[in-house]
């Protein structure tokens, strides 16, 4: 048994070591996407001794993620000897302090932000732990947005630019390194780091999980009086955690500033609290694999699957999954026990798995709808998704109190045209002012619109023309029609008609 344990181990070392060079072959940007992913796993370890071994929701971790990225901005970018001349003075040739300082630098004062967040709130539990932590990361950064005047600390909203790239050795990790062999690009030499950083974090969870400090998190996890009965110092325990935690986001925050070369508050926003939350949650809580597992699906797999990345998709596509996945889980668990099964039950796991195809829903529309800007003559087609559009015929008419040019746009679907969509492009009289009226899609399971843009040609027989198209739109009327379908199976329990 250990030798298999071992060879597996060896197994995925080898596979792990050898997976930038082979993605290299097909582009440095996926192996941007997997030095990203493991930023996430960097993270999502951190969060998982707050909330899956402590068991404290923190909404707010995102917060040491931006402490950990603007140290390394400060002090690795011309920012302060701009701004401060005695800085300057001191460090004439501007602070450029070596990775292995600014690494503890950021984990000690993440850490420090970890107890502070901690301190006030010891008595909290639950949905008030939630929401007062929301609220710490939403003021760090508030303030990192705002600290540009009266003195200019963080830069503002502009950000931070300039920042060094890392030296591991004398060798800056922004250069390729050419090994007589192999050359590898800058990604693959950070991708290499971050690896490193992130065997030694789970070395470290590992190790931590089954301590005498580990077991009394999750002994404080499972029932907190139980704990404080049983003699444990849960205030001091809770503080160890939040600041644990911490010094994990403060050291993914300096790698992320050193990989970018650019930080910004836009980047620490509270959806990228909530994705890492579900990094941890989806792998399940205080579980070192599945946390790791969850944070790569998430940063990168699913989101992929449908065409495009975002933090937005991939937490709205998790969620529905999750509640989905959940509510087949309790119907299966009930059906296989004895006892009669009533409406009401039914109704239930029906709403909320049209509530999960609702979340798929509007996370589909709002993250991959798709608005394309063509040149077209008459006798052009574009297509978008299953749709084509062709430009059929250009006409002018005249209205009340204006002219106009109309286009009239036929949108086929299988060689089939399911619907003519007439926009205009409008000058009225009393203004002279040109105004388009786009042509929208009357169908009750489609999004779609086209407008005009400006004749391209002295002919006028050339249009820029734009073409929009929403996803998923029968899936928001498909949860819709479950959650109706699930109160009235609740209505018709008999429990209910008493």
């Amino acid at each position: 048994m250990t030798h298999k344990l071992f060879s597996n181990r060896w197994l995925m070392a080898a596979v792990l070591l050898v997976l930038p060079l082979v993605l290299q072959s097909f582009g440095n940007a996926w192996v941007r996407i997997a030095d990203m992913s493991l930023l996430y796993v960097l993270l999502a370890l951190g969060l998982n001794i707050v909330v899956g071994y402590a068991g404290l929701l923190d909404l707010g971790y995102v917060a040491f993620f931006a402490v950990g990225a603007y140290l390394f901005g400060l002090l690795a970018s011309p920012h302060l000897t701009d701004v401060f001349p005695w800085i300057a003075v001191m460090f004439p040739d501007g602070l450029h302090l070596s990775l292995w300082l600014v690494l503890p630098l950021a984990a000690g004062l993440a850490g420090l932000f970890g107890v502070l967040l901690g301190a006030p709130t010891l008595k909290l539990r639950g949905d008030y732990l939630a929401i007062v932590t929301l609220g710490f990361g939403e003021i760090i950064r508030v303030f990192l947005n705002n600290l540009d005047h009266p003195v200019n600390i963080t830069n503002g909203p502009k950000g931070l630019g300039q920042i060094d790239a890392v030296s591991v050795f004398g060798y800056p990790l922004s250069k390729r390194l050419d090994l007589g062999f192999i050359e590898l690009p800058s990604v693959t030499l950070y991708y290499y780091l971050f690896l490193t950083l992130v065997v030694v974090s789970v070395v470290i969870c590992h190790r931590l999980e089954y301590s005498r400090i580990g077991r009394a998190w999750m002994a404080i996890r499972e029932d907190e009086i139980a704990a404080k009965a049983m003699g444990l110092n849960t205030r001091n325990l809770k503080l160890m955690a939040f600041g644990m935690g911490a010094t994990f986001g403060g050291i993914s925050g300096a790698m992320f500033a050193a990989f970018q070369g650019f930080v910004s508050p836009e980047s620490f926003s509270l959806m990228e609290s909530v994705m890492i939350v579900a990094m941890v949650v989806l792998g399940g809580l205080g579980h070192l694999p599945g946390v790791i597992l969850g944070a790569v699906l998430l940063a990168v797999l699913l989101p992929f699957v449908l065409g495009g990345w975002s933090i937005g998709a991939a937490f709205g596509l998790f969620l529905g999954c999750w509640v989905a996945l959940g509510t087949a889980q309790q119907v299966i668990e009930r059906v296989g026990k004895p006892g009669r099964i009533g409406a009401s039950f039914w109704g239930q796991h029906t709403a909320h798995l049209g509530m999960a195809v609702l979340v798929i829903g509007i996370t589909g529309v709002k993250c991959y709808e798709v608005e394309r800007d063509v040149r077209m003559h008459i006798g052009d087609v574009v297509t978008i998704a299953p749709y084509t559009f062709r430009l059929n015929s250009l006409d002018e008419v005249r209205g009340p109190n204006y002219k106009a040019v109309r286009a009239d746009v036929q949108v086929l679907r299988d060689d089939k045209i399911i619907e003519i969509l007439q926009p205009e492009k409008r000058r009225y009289f009393s203004s002279a002012m040109a105004m388009t009226e786009a042509g929208i899609d009357s169908g009750f399971m489609r999004d779609l619109y086209v407008s005009l843009g400006a004749p391209l040609d002295d002919a006028r027989t050339e249009w820029s023309m734009r073409v929009y198209y929403k996803p998923f739109v029968p899936w928001l009327w498909g949860g819709v029609l479950l959650m109706v379908l699930g109160g009235v199976l609740a209505a018709l329990d008999r429990r209910y008609r008493k």
